[in-house]
């Protein structure tokens, strides 16, 4: 009698996850630079009054701002290159070798098409998280001195607080499944069928 073939995908996942993220860590850089680009132009255009400009170095968006660090006064601020912030990308990108580790155990090399589209799709939730780690780091965990440069209102630092832990927590774990889910509907739905045939199979026995 055949064993539940969830089981079996289960382990096949289990046994992906270790490569997938060992070749995620050591291609962060490659990897996570369409996120950190696309991160960098929206916090660019959102807040030009305290970011001055981007850039994109081994799987970090290093921003600089305008904001002084405590101790130096308004005054100083024209003699003052102000402050950078490295933001880590694979906070909120770990998404990604989860859902490889799933698509490689549906159909193996044979899921490369939907691979690349899941990777596409998972952009837009890490690049929230890209930008509300930044947001976190200015708004919140920067301090009061950095806090009131920024300008944000106590509802405002709330919702940086809770995009926080949307893009940081939430999305890098859910979206993965999700799309994996959205795009082996017949592939859950097979093993699922098998799964009840083969219970119900021993039942009779």
């Amino acid at each position: 009698m055949r064993s539940n073939p969830l089981y079996g995908f289960l382990l096949r996942a289990a046994l992906w996850l270790p490569p997938c993220f060992a070749v995620w860590f050591l291609a962060a850089e490659f990897l996570t630079w369409p996120a950190n680009w696309l991160a960098g132009e929206i916090l660019h255009h959102l807040f030009p009054g305290f970011v001055n400009a981007t850039d994109i170095g081994k799987g970090m968006l290093n921003v600089s701002t305008t904001l002084l660090p405590p101790g130096e006064t308004v005054v100083a601020r024209n003699q003052w290159i102000g402050m950078d912030f490295e933001v880590n990308s694979l906070i909120p990108g770990y998404g990604l070798p989860l859902f490889v580790a799933l698509s490689l155990a549906t159909a193996g090399a044979r899921g490369i098409g939907k691979i690349l589209l899941g990777a596409l799709l998972l952009l837009p939730p890490q690049v929230w998280g890209i930008c509300f780690v930044f947001l976190q780091n200015v708004a919140i965990t920067g301090g009061p001195y950095i806090a009131a440069q920024v300008g944000f209102s106590g509802l405002q630092r709330e919702a940086v607080a809770l995009g926080y832990q949307f893009g940081s927590l939430i999305f890098p774990s859910l979206a993965p499944v999700v799309i994996w889910l959205a795009m082996n509907r017949k592939f859950l739905g097979a093993i699922m069928l098998e799964g009840l045939l083969n219970r119900e199979a021993r039942q009779f026995r």
